[in-house]
């Protein structure tokens, strides 16, 4: 996270830490970057077909919204609002139409992928349900109503 990114995929989830590296970062969900108009934000609306919306290759050039880390990623592309516009140009560029404004909060976070299981240790958890709590308590985890409220503990600058 990031004083610019401080959203997330779910309102709800884990905070961890982990010494493996990522193989890369992204900026912003990789599903803008795939072949296709029809891009869904609700998980719970595709849940049963994931295959259909998310088995699409990616645009050709991709490359260049992949970054090594994240320092790389926000020296380059920083704040989310230049995210928006270099992918929507980057579709426009190979025939896709400009996403919707339904699909901004596609690139208010962004994505770190590891290609193998990683160790993690437990940090936190977040989430605004009442069983979200019980559970972060049961485990002894800390928790936070949202990942921004986590993040903002730490942010000094």
């Amino acid at each position: 996270m990031d004083k610019k990114y401080t959203k997330t995929y779910r309102s709800q989830g884990i905070i961890f830490q982990t010494k493996e590296k990522p193989n890369y970062i992204s900026p912003f969900d990789l599903v803008l970057l795939g072949t296709t108009d029809k891009i869904i934000v609700q998980y719970y609306r595709i849940k049963n077909n994931l295959h259909i919306y998310y088995n699409h290759k990616l645009l050709s050039g991709f490359e260049k919204f992949i970054f090594k880390d994240f320092n790389e990623m926000i020296q380059k592309i920083l704040p989310p609002s230049n995210a928006w516009k270099e992918v929507n140009e980057f579709r426009q560029a190979h025939g896709y139409t400009y996403l919707p404004l339904s699909k901004y909060r596609l690139v208010e976070y962004n994505e770190a992928v590891f290609h193998k299981a990683i160790r993690i240790k437990p940090i936190a958890l977040f989430g605004y349900k009442k069983e979200t709590r019980r559970i972060a308590r049961k485990l002894g985890l800390l928790y936070f109503p949202s990942a921004k409220k986590f993040y903002a503990q730490f942010d000094k600058r």
